[in-house]
């Protein structure tokens, strides 16, 4: 407890899921905490509350990442808060299924924009101040769906553009660790597998039950068990810290053994 006391993060998507988790976790190991969201003002307002109840320190912060100049802004009124941005944890994105052959270019865009351009845009904003103080760490979300395992045949079909959206995450995180390791900026990025949480229980209780389908998904997973958000929110406070420091341009993957 308290590997991130004294520190200032921003977590988009905190909302909800593991953006909730990170922003909860990062509050209990000390840092204060940029509670981004988009729509859900209210859920957010939730987790913000839930971290002063703790006796840590949220300030809630929204808008739309996808557009620079928000993404900006936000950047913007947390530095404004507390003068720096020691951690950025870039957690938006999602899906939006469909085959190859009937996918649209706004489909096709739209999920682009959602995971890769919106992380691009916070690291843009963010940077120049780890730069100039010659500290930070960058932490970013891929997704199993990049490796198109086996529990993506069963569960989706059409994440083509989802997959190469994770898969350019990767990437992106490589190469900026190579151009931000002499500012002493960490670039890291925790891949989940397939996680229990509200938005995917039906899903998952159904391909459980499902008779046509003989090998459901837990019996594929090593570790016999969907992860949680809070098993992510581990791996990504385990980037942060200080001890992390001579970890750069990796990933992590939190799935159980599916990877």
């Amino acid at each position: 407890m308290g590997c991130l006391k004294g520190r200032v993060a921003l977590i988009t998507g905190a909302s909800g899921g593991i953006g909730a988790a990170t922003a909860l976790r990062f509050a209990r190991e000390g840092a204060s905490v940029g509670v981004h969201y988009n729509l859900h003002k209210e859920a957010a307002q939730k987790v913000a509350q839930q971290i002063q109840d703790m006796g840590g320190e949220a300030f809630l912060v929204g808008g739309n990442l996808i557009h620079a100049e928000e993404a900006n802004r936000v950047v913007q009124s947390i530095l404004e808060r507390f003068q720096r941005i020691d951690i950025l944890v870039n957690i938006v994105g999602g899906p939006n299924d469909s085959l190859i052959h009937e996918m649209s270019e706004e489909a096709w865009d739209g999920v682009m924009d959602l995971n890769v351009k919106t992380a691009f845009h916070c690291v843009r904003a963010a940077v120049p101040s780890m730069m100039q103080r010659k500290y930070g760490r960058i932490i970013n979300t891929s997704s199993l769906a990049k490796n198109g395992v086996p529990w993506f045949v069963y569960a989706r079909a059409g994440r083509t553009n989802y997959a190469t959206a994770n898969a350019a995450l990767i990437g992106f995180t490589r190469q900026l660790a190579l151009e931000l390791a002499e500012y002493n900026i960490t670039v890291n990025c925790v891949v989940p597998g397939p996680l229990m949480m509200p938005k995917t229980e039906r899903l998952f209780m159904a391909l459980e039950n499902n008779p046509e389908i003989k090998v459901p998904p837990t019996k594929i997973i090593p570790m016999r068990r969907y992860g949680t958000p809070e098993d992510v929110a581990y791996a990504i406070a385990f980037f942060a810290a200080e001890e992390a420091g001579y970890i750069t341009g990796e990933e992590l993957y939190v799935s159980g053994g599916l990877h």
